[in-house]
């Protein structure tokens, strides 16, 4: 799908979806088919999120699902975000249930805004994966066509794009 910022009800393939808002506009999506994907990536710069910010991301897929993940800094919440983190108590473990749909493969992209610099990140994923770059995502995505579900048992299941690397550098999916 190609990304031109439209906010408001969409018809993608004929079949009604959620409303989208994806600002700025500049990037070229699609929900892959969630259980061919094989294979790892290695992110280039931090990834901003609310649990922390982590760096030295990699993580790797089998069968659409990530099976590890690791992170030089801030690896606790990259497990958070993919899914493979365990609930501290009992009282949590809802919360950790809708997170493990977050382990499925959601999205592949390339950013196309000229107007954003890769060398000057603004540490919010949504802006940063429409810079001249190559991205990633993990968790819902409904909203795109594919099968993950935006909730599970009343909880939201999250959507974290990872920003791998420039256009021109190889990646292996």
């Amino acid at each position: 799908m190609k990304d031109v910022g439209r906010i408001g009800d969409s018809a993608i393939y004929g079949e009604y979806f959620q409303r989208i808002t994806n600002m700025p506009p500049g990037e070229l999506y699609m929900a892959p088919i969630e259980d061919s994907v094989n294979g790892e990536f290695n992110t280039k710069i931090p990834q901003v999120t609310e649990r922390g910010t982590m760096e030295g991301v990699h993580v790797v897929f089998k069968d659409g699902r990530v099976v590890k993940a690791t992170a030089t800094k801030s690896e606790e919440a990259l497990l958070y975000y993919t899914g493979l983190a365990k609930p501290e108590t009992e009282a949590k473990k809802p919360v950790y249930e809708a997170h493990e749909a977050q382990n499925a493969i959601a999205e592949l992209g390339i950013g196309m805004n000229p107007v954003l610099d890769f060398e000057k990140t603004t540490g919010n994923p949504g802006i940063d994966e429409k810079m001249k770059g190559i991205h990633i995502a993990t968790g819902t995505n409904i909203i795109m066509g594919g099968k993950t579900p935006a909730e599970i048992g009343g909880m939201a299941v999250g959507h974290l794009d990872f920003i791998v690397g420039k256009i021109d550098e190889m990646v292996t999916i």
